[in-house]
């Protein structure tokens, strides 16, 4: 890795989300949000997820279904999920 590549990676995962907001374009996108009210979490707690961002940021979260008691397995099934969501919100635009 060369020095300043990870300058190079953050500067072009901000220029994507900021052409997102500017555009409208309503695109799927992992970023940090506060799931307080998702996944039965009471208190605020930051998470990287999938979330539609457009001319607002996020407009939506993209969530499934997720216990805390959920083991290893259900995890899985959970990011599984996530993936499945993600591919039909896609095919959707």
């Amino acid at each position: 890795m060369r020095l300043g590549s990870e300058v190079w990676s953050t500067s072009m995962a901000s220029s994507e989300l900021v052409e997102c907001i500017l555009r409208n374009k309503r695109e799927i996108h992992p970023v940090t949000v506060n799931i307080k009210g998702y996944y039965n979490v009471d208190k605020d707690l930051f998470l990287s997820i999938p979330a539609i961002i457009g001319q607002n940021g996020v407009s939506h979260l993209i969530t499934t279904n997720f216990n805390h008691s959920s083991n290893e397995n259900q995890f899985s099934k959970v990011i599984e999920n996530i993936d499945s969501i993600i591919k039909e919100k896609l095919s959707d635009t």
